[in-house]
């Protein structure tokens, strides 16, 4: 027989168990074979005087509520019983004893009751917070929790952890986030991961108010706040979304605010009620023209080409024409080592060919793609990877004419056109149809590589009379963007990879009259056209005859002598049709001149990583020490050495070959042969040093939680006890 006694009268009935609930109901099985569970306080009192009188054996078995109210003792008798409905048929699995951790565990199984106090582990305790629905009973479990881990913080973070509530946690998330302006977290850095989204829906919510309110007046104010850039990409929106509806009350410093982070849609919606300066004179010197350039002639060309009327458009001409004869000049001279020799675009990838730096280049060469393109695939690539660094964002000129048969030839060999036919190319040419990911995979350190991309200029024609024509660039221009990012996760860690994105030449923002004749003994491509002009060319090696201008091919560096359409204007076709023709090339309108050169480096910047030091040792002999490193990056690092000081005390270095995968958390456990005194603790710093792939270092910061055990201190009296 097998006697067990419920005093709180409600443990669940084992299997095989009669339940015992009066004393007639006890004498009548107290003799027999039947496992017995004796119910209530007074029955269970009577039933234990019994069996201890007799040395009959009896279990007191714990009440859930009892175990549930010892794990946390500021339970009531009534969110206790809640808990234990909640847990249902999960109360056997509760560890015994039962901790608070346990019992979420249980409920909400995941990492975050088995880790450690930390930026990343308090933000994952907030967006819990905020996005579950929790029954009341349990505040006063979360209460012991989120306090056990503000003991364990050893930083601001602790402030994170005050928050037990939804209510709570979306205030410590607002501060935190920089909507709600508080110096308190100011200290904290910023907020890691995705945001949940009733959190960007309440800001949303905010905002929106404020932007309606002030009409607008407000976004300044909200774009200066420290928030992430999603929030600021949310501010954009909503912007965007009130001027489109109210545009009286956009102006330009407002909008000169939002320019930053407006994309091409919004730009183009926004844009419309704010015309540009209308251009600067063009200045001399060639980087005092790409800033012309990027920051005076293309926005005005951008809105004029959508918005503008006749006199924007005769702006625009006057323009296009200053920089065409700048451009005649400078360039001629930059082929004989002039000022704009280094910015010429195949003396730039010579030179990137000539480089010996350590890193393995990929050259991405996008076919006719303007520089407004080329700042949309940088946004593309933005939102893909993050393991991309912008280390160059620069304007480079295109050698003439800018068509294809002549600028993508001259810039894979590095020179001249006319001396691209006898040259070899800088690096290997990977066609569009092939990833360069195998190719890259095996190459060394120093190496080339051209990818050949046709798009977007192979849209551009292929989809010239289409009313989706800049949508669909975009989505070729996506592709493109994801199809880079796969190089970069695929490409194995340890090459120390750049990537150069740039093109063979622009192509003018307007639409285009096939009107010009073909001049005699030429054959003609968009905006140019080349053969035997004929002509007796003056010392400047050009001639501008009405609406053409003519090229010697030895002042040029031409296989042949080229015309070249002085305005907006295109040849006829080989077969004699005219027509019209969007964003044409070949002509010498800035936007068709000058073109994009990105530079990229993989994992320059260094990983999130965070790493704890724990451990409890003896003072002055060996002693282990447990690591603890987060690695909440895509980039695998190695741990190379850990570097302990103290004021008080030695530098310790202890070197370590340890692989720390990414988005991990791996734990190690170290000799170190001198434990320090809790004196040497209390002003300890630790420096870890990692390793990317490639060999580039980076140190971070741990966190130290370490106890020392010592025979005695200062302090304390040795002789104390001893008569």
């Amino acid at each position: 027989m097998n006697a067990l006694l419920d005093r709180n009268a409600d443990v669940p009935l084992p299997a095989g168990y009669i339940v015992v609930a009066t004393e007639i109901d006890f004498l009548r099985y107290v003799d027999g074979s039947k496992s017995l569970l004796v119910r209530g306080a007074d029955l269970c009192n009577w039933a234990e005087t019994f069996y201890r009188a007799r040395s009959i054996p009896y279990t007191e078995i714990y009440s859930p509520l009892r175990e549930l109210t010892a794990a946390c003792p500021s339970l009531t008798g009534e969110q206790a019983k809640e808990i234990y409905n909640l847990l249902g048929d999960h109360y056997d699995q509760l560890p015994k004893p039962a901790s608070v951790l346990n019992i979420l565990q249980i409920l909400y199984p995941q990492r975050m009751w088995l880790e450690y106090a930390s930026l990343e582990h308090g933000a994952t305790w907030l967006n819990w917070l905020v996005t579950q629905s929790l029954p009341e009973a349990l505040l006063p479990i979360l209460v012991v929790t989120a306090t056990q881990w503000r003991e364990q913080a050893s930083g601001p973070e602790y402030i994170l952890y005050t928050a037990t509530k939804s209510d709570e946690a979306m205030e410590v998330l607002l501060a935190w986030l920089g909507v709600n302006d508080s110096k308190e977290y100011e200290k904290l850095d910023e907020f890691p991961g995705e945001i949940p989204t009733n959190v960007i829906e309440k800001v949303k919510l905010m905002w929106k108010h404020e932007i309606i309110s002030t009409h607008g007046q407000t976004i300044k104010i909200l774009l200066a706040k420290r928030t992430p850039q999603k929030l600021k990409l949310l501010v954009t929106e909503l912007s965007t979304d009130y001027f489109k509806k109210y545009p009286q009350d956009l102006n330009h410093d407002l909008f000169g605010a939002l320019a930053a982070y407006l994309n091409r849609n919004q730009q183009r919606d926004l844009s419309c009620f704010i015309p540009p300066s209308v251009p600067k004179q063009i200045p001399h010197e060639p980087a005092e023209v790409q800033q012309w350039y990027r920051t005076s002639y293309l926005p005005f060309r951008s809105w004029q080409e959508q918005y503008g009327n006749d006199v924007a458009h005769l702006n625009v001409q006057k323009s296009a024409h200053e920089f065409s004869l700048w451009y005649l000049e400078q360039y001629a001279k930059g082929l004989l080592g002039g000022p704009l020799t280094p910015y010429i675009s195949f003396n730039r990838s010579s030179q990137l060919a000539t480089k010996r730096d350590g890193y393995i280049t990929l050259m991405v060469v996008l076919d006719g793609l303007h520089v407004s393109d080329a700042q949309y695939v940088l946004q593309a690539l933005q939102k893909v990877t993050s393991r991309l660094t912008l280390t160059q964002d620069d304007l480079i000129f295109a050698p003439l004419p800018t068509i294809t048969e002549f600028c993508k030839d001259a810039l894979f060999k590095g020179t001249t056109p006319l001396n691209a036919i006898a040259y070899h190319p800088l690096g290997d040419i990977l066609p569009e149809s092939r990833s360069p990911v195998d190719s890259l995979q095996n190459a060394k350190p120093g190496q080339l590589y051209l990818w050949r991309v046709q798009e977007p200029d192979s849209t551009y024609h292929s989809h010239n009379k289409s009313q989706t024509l800049q949508r669909d660039i975009e989505s070729q221009l996506d592709g493109i963007a994801n199809k880079i990012a796969d190089v970069v996760n695929t490409v194995v860690q340890d090459i120390p990879l750049r990537i150069v994105i740039t093109t063979d030449h622009g192509r003018l923002l307007a639409k285009s009259q096939r009107s010009l004749p073909v001049p005699t003994g030429m054959g003609p491509h968009g905006r140019a056209a080349w053969g035997n002009s004929e002509r007796i060319f003056p010392a400047s090696g050009y001639i501008i005859e009405e609406e053409i201008v003519y090229l010697h091919k030895e002042r040029f560096a031409l296989p042949s002598d080229v015309a070249i359409s002085y305005t907006e204007k295109a040849f006829h076709t080989k077969d004699g049709r005219t027509g019209t023709e969007l964003y044409a090339h070949g002509g010498l309108y800035p936007e068709e001149v000058i073109i994009p050169w990105l530079t990229f480096v993989r994992d320059l910047e260094a990983p999130d990583i965070i790493v704890s030091l724990s451990g409890k040792g003896r003072a002055k002999i060996a002693g282990q020490i447990q690591l603890r490193v987060q690695n909440l990056s895509e980039v695998q690092v190695r741990l190379v050495e850990i570097i302990i000081t103290s004021t008080s005390g030695p530098v310790t270095n202890i070197h370590t070959d340890l692989d720390c995968p990414s988005t991990y958390e791996s734990k190690f456990s170290l000799v170190l042969d001198i434990w320090p005194t809790q004196k040497e603790i209390q002003t300890m710093t630790c420096q870890i040093e990692f390793q990317l792939p490639g060999g580039r270092e980076f140190k971070v910061t741990a966190d130290i939680v370490m106890e020392s055990e010592e025979m005695y201190t200062k302090d304390q009296n040795i002789l104390e006890g001893l008569e």
